[in-house]
């Protein structure tokens, strides 16, 4: 497999690998913490991403994105099933369910855009 792969590979292995462990850590120290530490570490590893100057920084940094987007999705329903009312909960977890099927589909399509108008 050639090493750029890793990049991507990487991600939906953490991402996969410690979805369960998110929450039942969630479970225990509370759901809004872990949606929020995961918010802030998604961010700072995607920067870290956008600065990475090799491929061995770029794949830690796409694993960070891994181990992070787990702790988002690991928490959103549960959240969602709490904040919102009975009757608009179906809807709001629809959405999310949508939004969530998207991200891996529009991510990459979105990214690629970007980077043919930027260089």
């Amino acid at each position: 497999m050639p090493q750029v792969t890793w990049a991507v590979t990487v991600y939906a292995m953490a991402l996969m690998s410690t979805m369960m462990l998110w929450e039942r850590w969630a479970d225990r120290i509370g759901r809004v913490s872990i949606f929020l530490w995961g918010l802030l570490l998604f961010g700072l590893s995607s920067a870290l991403c956008r600065a990475s100057s090799s491929l061995t920084l770029l794949i830690a940094a796409r694993a960070v994105q891994g181990l992070s987007a787990a702790m988002v999705q690991a928490t959103a329903a549960s959240l969602v099933t709490t904040a919102v009312a009975p009757e608009r909960r179906n809807l709001s977890l629809g959405a999310l369910a949508v939004f969530q099927g998207l991200g891996p589909i529009a991510g990459p399509s979105i990214g690629g855009l970007v980077l043919a108008v930027m260089y």
